[in-house]
């Protein structure tokens, strides 16, 4: 077989491991069940900051130090570390830049296993300041903090507890449209400055003898995006794994021979299939439209394509090598760091954001992680 069918082949091998893992994370998504994707997150954060730490990181040190060898091969490390935290301190600031322009509301993604939490702990401790991400589940739902609430309502009307206002209903869950009116009637039978200060059960009796009329409209839950926040992660993620796969693509174009072509294919199916599923799953977070969840699909299915197109072209005019070296490992510096920002930054602290399922989610970033450290240690 020739060398141009080789390479054709194996072109077409990595994109369709890329489609598919990309298939895999919109699949995990569509399952109405919170806990399964975020165990998925927590896999891909795993993978991520591996690729990050294992394998980008690395080979950018190691192909900086190969061309300063000569020079100060210090300073090809330095470089490479220097790069990776500026991309890490860089995106971190834009995501904080950002969240400071937009309404708290908007940033906080939803999660139905918060709202068991929120459910659990709002008879000891009502409050309206919540720890995000949080949500409510479905009506008539005995875990929703929406049936907390009610049931605080009711007792509040039985006289069996101290009323509470109702608008910390409002405010229990930032995340949601609530088509929720309440109509307040408060028949003041005493005044205030009347209040007898030797009886100090007199306020008590004041404050039961006030009539709350709640008339609720049915509640209406709308979950709404995850926020620009998560949607610019996602984009850099995007990103720094295109980019990633043109350079895996250069691996393929430059070999000269079809038997070199073997293992850089193999290196690459066993990382593609990772790391499609990593930018999946931070699509699906994001809450892209369809179409273009789509296209992302493509331009990154499309990544190693164009490196093979490149690195035969390059191979052909063997022009400006020195440079092309230097600007590869500087560009997977700077997708390490933003491997190791994603990671660790968003992904982790958001699933670890709900008590459900932690062990789970532990040992899924323990495998993840393990599974692309080896990748990246053996091939």
């Amino acid at each position: 077989m020739s060398l141009h069918s080789v390479k054709l082949l194996a072109i077409v091998a990595a994109a369709l491991v890329a489609l598919l893992g990309l298939w895999a994370a919109k699949e995990v998504g569509k399952i109405k069940r919170p806990l399964l994707f975020s165990v998925s997150q927590a896999f891909t954060a795993g993978v991520l900051f591996a690729a990050g730490l294992c394998h980008m990181l690395p080979d950018a040190v190691g192909d900086l130090i190969g061309i300063y060898v000569d020079h100060n091969p210090q300073f090809g490390a330095l470089i490479a570390c220097t790069w990776a935290a500026v991309a890490f301190l860089l995106l971190l600031s834009i995501e904080e830049m950002v969240s400071a322009l937009l309404p708290a509301s908007t940033a906080v993604p939803h999660s139905e296993a918060a709202c068991v939490t929120y459910r659990t702990q709002f008879p000891i401790l009502p409050r309206k300041e919540l720890v995000g991400p949080h949500g409510c589940c479905e009506e008539a739902d005995p875990d929703s903090c929406c049936e907390a609430i009610e049931n605080r309502n009711a007792q509040e009307k039985d006289g069996l507890i101290d009323p509470l206002l109702p608008r910390y209903h409002n405010e229990c869950c930032p995340v949601h449209e609530h088509d929720h009116v309440h109509h307040h009637h408060h028949h003041h039978t005493h005044s205030i400055h009347s209040i007898d200060e030797a009886d100090p059960e007199q306020p008590l009796l004041l404050l039961q003898q006030q009539h709350h009329h709640h008339h609720h409209v049915e509640l209406k839950h709308a979950p709404l995006k995850a926020g620009p926040c998560a949607e610019i992660g996602a984009m850099t993620l995007f990103i720094a794994l295109s980019f990633h796969s043109v350079m895996e693509g250069l691996g393929v174009g430059s070999a000269t021979h079809s038997w070199e072509v073997i293992p850089v294919l193999t290196a690459i199916l066993a990382h593609k299939a990772l790391a499609a599923f990593a930018l999946g799953c931070s699509l699906v977070e994001s809450t892209v439209s369809g179409r273009r969840f789509f296209v992302y699909s493509l331009i990154f299915a499309a990544g190693t394509p164009v490196g093979a197109l490149l690195g035969n072209i390059g191979i052909s005019s063997g022009k400006s090598v020195h440079a092309a070296a230097v600007f590869t490992a500087t560009c997977k510096a700077l997708a390490s760091g933003t491997f190791l920002q994603v990671s660790s930054m968003e992904i982790i602290p958001q699933v670890f954001a709900s008590a459900e399922g932690r062990f789970s989610k532990l040992t899924a970033i323990l495998v993840g992680f393990g599974a692309m450290a080896t990748l990246a240690v053996w091939i």
